[in-house]
């Protein structure tokens, strides 16, 4: 929801108080007029505890705020709203009939926070109850007709149809409509999920959803109905040769779409559903990073009509006691680790965070080192630094073993104390591994979003090279002598035959691209042949002319494609590390030495924790020392460390080990 608006809009709800009890809302009666005349509506209030006429749900951007023309609304001629809201009106009114909407800036008062605090926990069942919802992109362009045109042509069932090939005027239409603002805005991942009847409206054209679910099936090479993804070089459509270019945030969303709302929609309207039915709000704010919202508070507020009731009735104090930003996020990540009992949530780029929210001051806002930063606020307001795509290692890795020293869920109480300024600890139970002693980090290398093949492939080459140079030195300090060595080679398996191939191991996180176990001397894999080949060692075997190539670039990064795919992700804007006994890791940027890697309790993978001294505990308010049984830390991030992500080390440990863990 945008910021409240002027007192003077309140005037038109005189005498239309809404009763939370009844679950009332407002429609919009808009009255018909031709499309430049001026548009006049009224209110009145309906319940959604009963049964409510039929309207349509708007789902807009409400643009900038301070750009805003007038309307006559309730027989105020100056309401004011949004430019963008005021030219979605004129395409939406009928000239003979009135139309029956639901709209936010205008059924909501935005004057009123307490209006506000219990309007917003229902407008899942708002867009649940319309009848059709408008997914409003904006006026009609010179060219958005022919990409709704050609989207509505693409054929899913033949991914190899003519249909589906264009040329670059059509690309780049289709590029421009999937970049308008609707995709990534925050609040139409619920509207347009829990509509019955969404559709797609640009200008004057309209499509229905599925139709860009077909879109996002081509780009990504995927045949919805068997199921199964075209293998890589067969389609040689533009739509999936700029993949990358052509998706936008919302395409998380619509990868998944039938499924989502089917589970969505598969409970009552009454909101006495079944939790197993409800996604819980801690799944979809792991989705968020690429959404915006003008108010930050929205990156967990504008989720909430997809949340279980129990997560609406908890994120309800943070309504009614207007958080800011900053404990807001801190207030849900302990809704999530409470209820879910593990620690995925921690699973985020530290380095990639701002210490405080968008909108706030380190002073006032500074976030725990474990909360995310939802608002995704940049460290650089130059616009030199960018937010990388972040690929959590969490559900891919078993650092905590068969569960009988550390369990997979936390077992203990995480916030043992009500005290609100306790709210920023963290209370784990965990094991010490070791102390990291050397460091050497991969910066983030920018990816190219551009449609033009010859330069993506001069990008893609450098970027290869960029790696390469980082694990070629990585490489020369691994194998130098003097380090310890804890790696068993008699036994091989998934550790590796010496330490060169455990090395490379850590290099792809031992797992393949595609995150599944990696089978090191799998027949139709010769991972020490690419590695040589990507370090300049040897050189690339003669290409198989199985498909045709422009260059030997392109026939090098065809040939390293299985290694590129596993190596850049796990490498890219990670350090390499290596502890005091001699284990290789990769870990969060910023790790350096003296940091400690840590197994804990609820987390699938080991975490690099920073200690926190009695001293600083002082600059955190917080009462109580560091002791044998109690150590403070800060969070810097997960990891993966060769030898102990899998389970190995745990195995040799015991529960006497087990020390008290404190985040801050």
């Amino acid at each position: 929801m945008a910021n409240a608006s002027t007192p003077t809009q309140a005037s038109p709800y005189v005498g239309q108080v809404l009763a939370p009890s009844r679950q009332q809302i407002r429609l919009v009666q808009l009255l018909p007029g031709t499309h430049d005349a001026p548009i006049v509506c009224s209110s009145c209030i309906v319940s959604l505890s009963e049964t409510p006429p039929r309207y349509t749900a708007l789902s807009y951007v409400w643009g900038d705020g301070s750009d805003r023309q007038t309307i006559t609304f309730n027989d105020d001629p100056g309401f004011l709203i949004t430019r963008n809201l005021h030219t979605a009106l004129g395409y939406l009114r009928h000239e003979e009939t009135t139309t029956v909407l639901w709209v936010d800036a205008i059924c909501i008062n935005q004057a009123d926070e307490g209006e506000k605090n219990h309007q917003v926990p229902l407008m899942g069942f708002i867009y649940r109850n319309a009848a059709e919802t408008c997914i409003w992109l904006g006026k009609e362009s010179a060219d958005s007709d022919l990409a709704m045109h050609l989207i509505s042509q693409l054929d899913g069932d033949d991914l190899h149809s003519t249909n589906n090939s264009l040329d670059t005027s059509g690309l780049q239409a289709i590029l421009a409509l999937q970049k308008r603002s609707w995709w990534s805005r925050v609040w139409v991942i619920q509207e347009a999920l829990l509509s019955p009847n969404p559709t797609v409206r640009c200008g004057l054209a309209t499509l229905p959803m599925e139709a860009f679910m077909v879109l996002d099936d081509i780009r990504r090479s995927y045949h919805r109905r068997s199921r199964e993804y075209v293998r890589n070089g067969l389609l040689s459509n533009l739509i999936t040769q700029f993949s990358r270019s052509l998706r936008n945030p919302f395409a998380s969303v619509i990868t998944d779409w039938p499924d989502l709302r089917r589970e969505l929609l598969a409970r009552p309207l009454n909101g006495d559903y079944d939790q197993n039915h409800a996604s819980r709000l801690s799944y979809w704010t792991q989705s968020l990073e690429e959404f915006g919202a003008t108010d930050p508070r929205d990156k967990i507020y504008g989720l909430l009509g997809l949340a279980t009731d129990a997560d609406r009735e908890y994120m309800r104090v943070a309504l009614e006691r207007r958080m800011t930003v900053s404990r807001v996020y801190t207030h849900a990540t302990r809704l999530f680790i409470s209820s879910t009992r593990d620690l995925l949530f921690l699973s985020f780029d530290v380095e990639n965070r701002a210490p405080c929210p968008r909108g706030e001051d380190e002073k006032t806002g500074k976030l725990p080192s474990w909360v995310m930063d939802y608002s995704h606020r940049p460290l650089r307001e130059d616009g030199s630094w960018f937010r990388p795509d972040y690929i959590p290692l969490c559900p891919y890795y078993n650092a905590i073993g068969n569960g009988s020293v550390l369990g997979a869920h936390i077992r203990t109480e995480p916030f043992p104390f009500d005290d609100e300024a306790l709210a920023g600890l963290l209370f784990l139970r965990g094991l010490v591994v070791d102390t990291v002693v050397f460091a050497s980090p991969c910066p983030h290398i920018r990816p190219h979003h551009g449609l033009d093949g010859e330069q993506r492939t001069r990008y893609s080459i450098e970027r290869l090279q960029a790696t390469a140079e980082h694990v070629l030195d990585w490489e020369q300090k691994a194998m130098a002598p003097g380090w310890a060595d804890p790696y068993d080679y008699n036994t091989g398996g998934s550790l590796g035959k010496t330490r060169l191939e455990a090395f490379r191991r850590t290099m792809l996180g031992n797992r393949t691209g595609a995150r599944l176990q990696l089978d090191y001397h799998e027949s139709e894999a010769d991972w020490d042949t690419w590695f040589d080949v990507l370090l300049g060692r040897t050189e690339m075997p003669s290409h198989d002319g199985s498909a045709p190539l422009r260059s030997e670039e392109e026939a090098l990064l065809q040939y390293l494609l299985p290694l590129r795919l596993a190596l850049i992700p796990k490498t890219a804007g990670k350090s390499f590390f290596i502890t005091s006994r001699g284990y290789f890791g990769l870990g969060p940027l910023t790790s350096k030495p003296g940091d400690a890697v840590c197994v804990v309790e609820g987390a699938a993978v080991p975490f690099v924790l920073r200690a926190v001294d009695d001293a600083e505990l002082v600059a955190f308010a917080k009462t109580g020392r560091n002791n044998e049984k109690h150590r403070h830390f800060k969070l810097v991030g997960e990891s993966y460390v060769h030898g102990v992500s899998d389970g190995e080390w745990i195995a040799g440990q015991s529960e006497t080990q087990v020390v008290d863990l404190v985040l801050v």
